[in-house]
């Protein structure tokens, strides 16, 4: 017998066994005395977590990430479904289709949905796009045809994608050829047909651009500040005219 396999009939005689059926009953769905005794809980994983860890911040964090994953999983099967994801609305994000399809496409493949693992990976990599390690987790997703770069065709499906989520009866082709255009305005790639990793490093705002290919309130609050900012650039010229202009 191998020191990290168990047969299905010693773990059905096992005593664990009970407690692994306990989880499907009603009374551990919300906080109950017993969900906290059970060894297989969210709440023993948490405690586990805090004492190997030892970071009272992580702890905090890993409750918060909990939370939100308990709420995503109405179906409380511990996997979250791709229905369940179309309800992610943390941090003010709202995602795109394709993205969200990328995610589960890109699962690992003996996982049905996410579970809390791959779904507190998926959390970080959002969070943390103002780094190497966020930007590369993020840019597996949004190269649609593994191809190590993002062309034209791709970034358009990206955006389309995004403006369905805006106005889902309406194509704006208008708006998304412009969005695009911007989009390699800001980042500059060494090739003008697509864009790379190394780009998006080498720009400095690889993580901004990366969530406006996924999350239409990123694009928003980007349209949103370039608009402002011309607005400002309109109104500065009008206000520090020259004084002696009407000297002569």
């Amino acid at each position: 017998m191998q020191p990290d396999r168990i047969l299905i009939k010693d773990f059905l005689a096992s005593d664990v066994f009970y407690e692994f059926l306990r989880l499907q009953d009603p009374d551990l769905m919300v906080d109950h005395p017993t969900r906290r005794k059970n060894w297989f809980s969210l709440d023993t994983t948490m405690r586990i977590y805090s004492k190997v860890l030892g970071c009272y911040q992580y702890n905090a964090c890993l409750n918060i990430t909990v939370a939100e994953y308990l709420d995503l999983d109405k179906d409380h099967k511990g996997i979250l479904s791709r229905e369940d994801m179309n309800n992610y609305k943390v941090n003010d994000v709202l995602l795109s289709k394709v993205f969200l399809d990328r995610i589960f496409e890109l699962k690992p493949a003996y996982l049905t949905g996410l579970d809390f693992t791959t779904y507190v990976e998926f959390v970080l990599m959002m969070e943390s796009l103002d780094t190497v390690q966020g930007m590369s987790a993020l840019f597996r997703y949004v190269d649609l045809q593994n191809a190590g770069r993002i062309d034209k065709v791709d970034a358009t499906i990206l955006l389309r994608s995004l403006n369905e989520c805006h106005n889902p009866h309406q194509e704006d082709y208008a708006s998304v050829e412009c969005r695009l255009v911007e989009i390699f305005e800001m980042v500059i790639p060494s090739n003008h047909y697509y864009i790379t990793l190394a780009d998006l490093k080498k720009c400095k705002i690889g993580g901004l651009v990366l969530a406006m290919f996924v999350d239409l309130h990123a694009l928003e609050r980007y349209v949103v500040s370039l608009f402002c900012a011309q607005l400002m650039l309109i109104l500065c010229s009008r206000t520090f005219t020259n004084p002696f202009a009407e000297w002569g």
